[in-house]
Order: C-alpha cells, then structure tokens, then sequence
C-alpha cells in the first residue's frame, strides 16, 4: 500500500474529517476502491486527537509452517479424493481397452488413494483446527502473506480446473464423444473444485468485510 496514501489518510483523520468525505476525495481522485478502504481500515474509528493505527498482522515461521502444510494437504487431499472418485467411475463403467492394457491398475489406484487420503486429509483438519484457533486469538493474522497469497492461488487453481472442467465438455461434444464416464468424472471436478473456490472466495470477501 501506499504510504502517500496511508499518510494522506492519517493526516485527514487528525483534521476530523469524516471517513466517507475521505473514501470520496480519494475516489475522485483516482485511488482504488480496494487501497482506499485498506487505507481507512488501516486506522481505528476511535474518539482521539491523533489517528490510532490498527495493530498489523504479525509474521512468524510458525505462521509459514501451518498454512504452507495446510494447503500442502488440502490439495494433496484434492487429488487423492478426485483418483478415488475417477477410478470408482472407471470400475463402474468399465473401459475395455485401458482394462486389457493395464490389468489390476484400479486396484492398485484405489488403495494409493486410500492410503494417502488416510495421510493427507487428517493432516489437513489437524492444521486447519490450528490456523482457526490462531485465528481466534489473533484476528489480523487473517491478513497475513501466507494466508493471503495460498489463498488467492487455490482460487486460481480452482478456476483453472472448472475452466479446463469446460472446456473438456466442449471438446468432447464437439467431437461426439460425451460419454457418461467422462460427464461424471468432469462433474467430480467441478464439484470438488467449484466447492473449494467458494468456500474461499467467501473467506476472501469475509477478510475484505472484517
């Protein structure tokens, strides 16, 4: 952020100027809507003479460690989840060709995604009950790099997926070839992937909202 901005901000707060005066000054003047009410939310709305500066999120090696690992495991858990589901499609309705090809290789499938979904998703619950209770104790680590950036590139992730998700059902249609496995693996997808963008595209809105 801007420390033009950020000094402007704590300048006009100092002269008693009111906080939407502020957002529209700024506003004319070409700012962000997103940097202006970073901006303002930068500094408490408390009676004093002089502007009270928020508290900023603290950075620690303990914060790296917990979310790195947390969305480690959530898009571990992802993949195995989605090779468990694909190959219970596949065993349900069976492609001959791949099965002569490569024999007892759903089996095999299956039991690595049990066991690293046995690994993976516990680790995950295990890490994510941690960041909510740091997050309980201390709500502006909510604003913090690792959070923040891991959570912005799981939303590009699961965009990507529900684009290449559609795209997938075009091709294949275009081609005549939208048979029933592929319309349930794609909807596998989407319902893994579109479940995980909005789940924290609300936690995004929500860290935007507080």
């Amino acid at each position: 952020m801007s420390t033009d901005l950020i000094d402007f901000v704590r300048r006009a707060l100092e002269a008693k100027i009111a906080r939407p005066e502020i957002s529209r000054a700024l506003e004319l003047a070409g700012w962000p809507e997103a940097d202006i009410r970073a901006a303002l939310g930068a500094f408490a709305d408390v009676p004093f003479a002089l502007a009270v500066p928020r508290p900023r999120p603290s950075l620690s090696a303990r914060d790296v460690f917990t979310y790195l690992v947390l969305f480690g495991a959530l898009y571990a858990s992802v993949w195995y989840v989605l090779t468990l589901l694909f190959t219970v499609i596949d065993r349900l309705i069976p492609d001959a060709v791949n099965a002569a090809a490569y024999p007892g290789y759903q089996s095999d499938t299956i039991r690595w995604g049990i066991a690293g979904l046995v690994v993976s998703f516990p680790l995950f619950l295990w890490m994510f009950a941690i960041a909510n209770r740091r997050l309980v104790s201390d709500p502006t680590t909510r604003n913090s790099w690792p959070r923040k950036w891991l959570t912005y590139l799981t939303l590009a992730l699961s965009t990507c997926a529900l684009a290449g998700d559609l795209a997938s059902i075009v091709y294949n249609a275009l081609g005549g070839e939208l048979t029933l496995r592929l319309m349930l693996k794609t909807l596998s997808v989407a319902v893994v992937a579109g479940g995980a963008f909005l789940y924290f595209f609300n936690d995004v809105r929500r860290g935007e909202d507080a």
